[in-house]
């Protein structure tokens, strides 16, 4: 088990060119920690859906009874999780190194890119060494900022939906419809970008309201049309029209939402002629500190009766390098519903949603949205972005691109027939 392998396990890897990817004491640490959290979630801790379910000798393979205790045993493998990790030297990455001359907000933006794009991150407890995210893979996200004659330097297979757009906060930290300053109604309308927002949006461009007044990690996460796009030393802007650069026009370099993911691309990349370079061919993160915290801070406020400070302390440690005040002070000041920190609904709510912004195109949310029995919810809304087939500003329609569907049986995919047979003693999931 993980227990008894924890003490024979090294702290750090004496050398990374020959033991990277082995598994370390604050690796299995995390993991433990992770699962832990996951069988304490609803989707495995008092799931009655589950309840007829049994195993050939009849055992309840679902607990039907919530246990409170499980959010006990997960904070406490979280807390030890975070403490070793500590120990051995992992603490957030919250400083972009570069030789270039660039605004705070600029540099923030890179420092949320550089998290999981930079060499030997001391954010990244665990990555998939098996499996670099190199030339081939970096090259399906970027969007095409230059005119190219012969050679195809990008070619678009990857794109965010409009759902994720809205998903980051304000530049207050509170979601876009919560916002008291913030124009939620009219966020698809146009505007002019004025000569201050030039570090990200165009200056005299027009674009969606939605593009404006958002945190650092959407411009560190999402590239939209007339935002800026930053490959050191050079400053591009996404041209996502009909007709323009970045559109279907151009023999596959386009993205069918209109945005493109900027947070798994290095602002150390650059084009050159027909061709686009990668600085650095990095390992995909599979857990990280902020991960850690935000799952300490859920099994915190799950465990407890009220949100104390301790579950505000380690939400806040992310939220801070992200550029954002603490969560009961952006409540406080900013949100239509001010008492949301205050309550256990409303924290896991404001967990949910931090988790979903700071580890956005990660990979966790497909899990954490399946153990929060929040995936029928979220997977059966229409996929939707802007009409790429439009000239001009006829770009900014809202368009449904695809109709998703989840079902029940969604939740556990179908075991293989032949594993049925080879082992009797399996059950095949609901539904299938």
């Amino acid at each position: 088990t993980i227990d008894e392998a924890i003490p024979n396990l090294p702290m750090q890897l004496k050398s990374e060119t020959t033991e990277l990817g082995r598994i370390t004491r604050p690796i299995a640490m995390a993991i433990k920690a992770q699962v832990l959290v996951t069988a304490a979630s609803p989707l495995f801790n008092g799931n009655t859906d589950y309840a007829a379910m049994t195993d050939n000798r009849g055992v309840k393979l679902f607990n039907p009874v919530y246990d409170a205790n499980k959010w006990k045993l997960a904070m406490e493998a979280c807390k030890q999780a975070i403490d070793t990790c500590h120990v051995a030297g992992y603490k957030l990455f919250d400083s972009y190194s570069t030789r270039y001359k660039y605004s705070d907000a600029v540099l923030k933006e890179f420092t949320i890119r550089g998290i999981v794009t930079e060499k030997r991150t001391p954010e990244v407890i665990w990555s998939a060494t098996n499996s670099r995210f190199g030339q081939g893979y970096q090259a399906i996200l970027q969007p095409l900022l230059i005119s190219v004659t012969d050679a195809n330097p990008v070619s678009m297979f990857y794109a965010p939906t409009l759902r994720m757009a809205e998903l980051f906060y304000t530049k207050h930290g509170v979601p876009i419809d919560e916002d008291q300053s913030w124009d939620y109604e009219n966020r698809y309308t146009l505007r002019t970008s004025k000569t201050e927002e030039d570090d990200f949006v165009r200056s005299g461009e027009k674009t969606a309201i939605l593009h404006f007044d958002r945190e650092p990690r959407f411009y560190g996460n999402i590239a939209f049309d007339r935002g800026t796009f930053i490959l050191e030393p050079t400053r591009y802007f996404v041209q996502v029209r009909a007709g323009e650069l970045a559109t279907k026009r151009n023999r596959g370099e386009f993205s069918v939402t209109g945005y493109f993911c900027k947070k798994l691309l290095s602002p150390r990349n650059s084009f050159s002629g027909n061709s686009y370079s990668v600085d650095y061919a990095f390992p995909f993160p599979i857990i990280r500190m902020a991960d850690l915290y935000l799952m300490y801070a859920e099994a915190l406020n799950e465990f407890k009766e009220t949100p104390d400070n301790e579950v505000y302390e380690y939400i806040d440690k992310v939220r801070e390098r992200a550029g954002l005040e603490g969560v009961v002070d952006s409540w406080t000041k900013y949100s239509t519903k001010p008492a949301k920190p205050t309550t256990k609904e409303g924290m896991r709510s404001i967990i949910q949603q931090e988790r979903m912004i700071e580890l956005a195109f990660e990979g966790p949310r497909f899990w954490d949205l399946r153990r929060w029995k929040l995936a029928a919810t979220y997977m059966n809304k229409p996929i939707r972005g802007w009409n790429i087939q439009g000239l001009g500003t006829e770009f900014y329609s809202v368009t449904t691109i695809y109709n998703p569907s989840f079902e029940f049986k969604d939740y556990f995919w179908p075991i293989p027939q032949n594993e049925l047979l080879n082992n009797p003693n399996l059950v095949q999931n609901l539904g299938w």
